[in-house]
């Protein structure tokens, strides 16, 4: 009797050990896949050539079409932000520090097809031949000439110094022409070009060729 009940909670037990190996794999595998990212990175450009502090860009996956975003530029125009492997990236636009979205005339989508670092650099262009001019604010006006002493003679009393102009604050509307204007705010806009035709620096973890290393250009 004893043997058989024995017998019976073995097949208990094995039923459940087989149940949890198959559970667990299917579970795991999900969330290990999940963490798997590679790093797009770049630098941003103004159209002077300096970089662009303030910045954000934002990338799409042309599969699902989510949109991913960077944080802010660092103070060299630095910009990082992560994106899950398998799946290509398109850079759509770039987004001022005032929230100004700015095009970006994108090159081929970026494969990322392993985790390491891919790198794509921007510059703005100014569009339709516009230039950037720094404008200056108005000098202030010269103070008026100060009058001579009055001649004093013996006959004569002299007399009293007439008050010089009155020197009247610049209008409202003239300060506020010599604000600086942003170079993202100028006539005709801007556009934001790939440099380097859209190469790709990429350091695969784990690659087919063995550890990290440099892919081929990829041509846009």
């Amino acid at each position: 009797m004893s043997r058989f009940a024995v017998s019976g909670w073995t097949r208990r037990a094995l039923v459940v050990l087989v149940s949890f190996s198959i559970l667990v794999p299917s579970l795991v595998l999900p969330v290990a896949h999940a963490q798997q990212t590679a790093t797009l990175q770049g630098v941003i450009l103004d159209p002077s050539g300096r970089p662009a502090p303030g910045f954000k860009v934002v990338y799409k996956d042309v599969v699902s079409g989510t949109e991913y975003t960077s944080a802010t530029s660092t103070a060299a125009g630095e910009y990082s932000l992560q994106v899950p492997i398998g799946s290509r990236y398109q850079l759509v636009n770039a987004v001022a520090p005032d929230g100004t979205r700015l095009p970006i005339q994108a090159g081929a989508p970026l494969p990322v097809r392993a985790g390491g670092v891919y790198r794509r650099d921007v510059q703005f262009q100014l569009a339709g031949g516009a230039q950037v001019v720094e404008q200056k604010p108005p000098a202030p006006e010269a103070a008026p000439p100060t009058p001579p002493p009055p001649t004093v003679t013996a006959a004569k009393t002299p007399p009293p110094a007439k008050p010089g102009p009155v020197t009247k604050p610049a209008p409202a509307s003239q300060a506020r022409t010599g604000a600086k204007k942003p170079w993202w705010k100028t006539t005709g806009g801007v556009i934001g070009i790939i440099l380097g035709a859209g190469a790709i620096a990429a350091a695969a973890a784990g690659g087919g060729g063995g550890g990290g290393g440099t892919s081929s250009p990829s041509n846009p």
